[in-house]
């Protein structure tokens, strides 16, 4: 601390070890449907079902997506599921890559990032270069990913076929370089590979962290959710900025994008409840803004706890503190 509130909720993210959502699985991965919450515990019963017997692959998928859907209708029987029993995948035996391309050019620094799918056998294929290393190296690292073994990822000890994102890192500096030196490099990046949200979200990442003021910060979150829209943070931190903006109508889509793509971050919860409050929704925004409260870990820094406290405060003190129960007795 101090902290932004976008490196705020990507680091809630980590913490939270959110398992089902994670940039590598979330590339060219479906969307969750949109349910009406009274169906969101059938759903549930019905994937609970299938993965306790012997389902197929395909049943699999089913259970997978209809957890999913349940989870972002705000079930958090579902999520807490998705939670204990997703299991993300695992290399088995490293990637093996020779490494004579490069020493040509010991001086380049270069990333080869590589989006596959990986499937129930532990393979990883087809694959999709993301962004290219110097000379042949990208050729060679594809060689070893085509011969590379994991274990896949398991859906309550079954397996399932996910997105899968590889990072091949050629670095002669051995991650000594300073901070604005490491900014410049992803900028390289996201110039270089346009449409890599790798790039985008590296680059978003360290600005979020060490230069949130300056403008080209919003460029690059309004650009990563452009290209990317089904990524939670950038539309949450869109939906924030907006906020602070006073604008409330176009924050609350983003928001409740991405409240359905990431259950239970306490960052998105409140973004939501901003915008609620904004557009003059007291009942619906103390609700959000006492989940925030209540989601945050009990061992978060303090000062964000005593300031999503005050912020409730404030709210129920505008609307009346009566207007929303709280979500759990004491």
């Amino acid at each position: 601390m101090p902290a932004t509130h976008g490196h705020l909720s990507g680091v809630m993210d980590e913490y939270m070890e959110e398992g089902t959502n994670y940039l590598g699985a979330d590339i060219g991965a479906a969307p969750a449907a949109e349910v009406a919450p009274g169906r969101a515990p059938s759903l549930f019963s019905d994937a609970r079902r299938t993965l306790e017997g012997t389902p197929s692959e395909a049943e699999v998928r089913v259970a997978w997506m209809d957890l999913r859907s349940a989870c972002s209708a705000r079930l958090k029987a579902a999520c807490d599921y998705l939670h204990a029993n997703f299991k993300r995948p695992k290399p088995v035996d490293s990637i093996q890559v020779e490494r004579g391309a490069y020493s040509r050019r010991p001086d380049t620094l270069a990333q080869v990032i590589v989006k596959c799918e990986l499937g129930v056998d532990g393979r990883l294929r087809p694959c999709e270069v993301l962004e290219k290393g110097p000379l042949d190296s990208t050729e060679v690292i594809l060689r070893g990913i085509a011969e590379s073994k994991y274990s896949p990822s398991l859906l309550a000890g079954h397996p399932i076929s996910m997105p899968h994102v590889v990072r091949f890192i050629l670095d002669p500096t051995d991650g000594k370089l300073q901070a604005a030196q490491e900014l410049l490099w992803r900028r390289a990046r996201a110039v270089r590979f346009p449409q890599s949200p790798v790039a985008w979200s590296d680059l978003a990442e360290a600005l979020a962290k060490k230069y949130p003021s300056v403008p080209e910060y919003l460029y690059v979150v309004r650009h990563m959710n452009e290209l990317y829209p089904e990524y939670w943070w950038s539309a949450n931190e869109l939906a924030w900025s907006y906020v602070s903006e006073g604008r409330y109508a176009e924050a609350l889509p983003l928001a409740r994008r991405a409240q359905a793509r990431v259950a239970f971050n306490p960052y998105v919860d409140e973004t939501v409840a901003a915008a609620l409050l904004g557009l003059g929704h007291c009942s619906e925004g103390l609700i959000e803004q006492r989940h925030a409260v209540e989601s945050l870990p009990v061992d978060w820094p303090l000062p964000e706890r005593e300031r999503f406290q005050k912020t409730l405060r404030t709210y129920e003190e505008k609307c009346g503190a009566a207007v929303a129960p709280a979500l759990h007795p004491p």
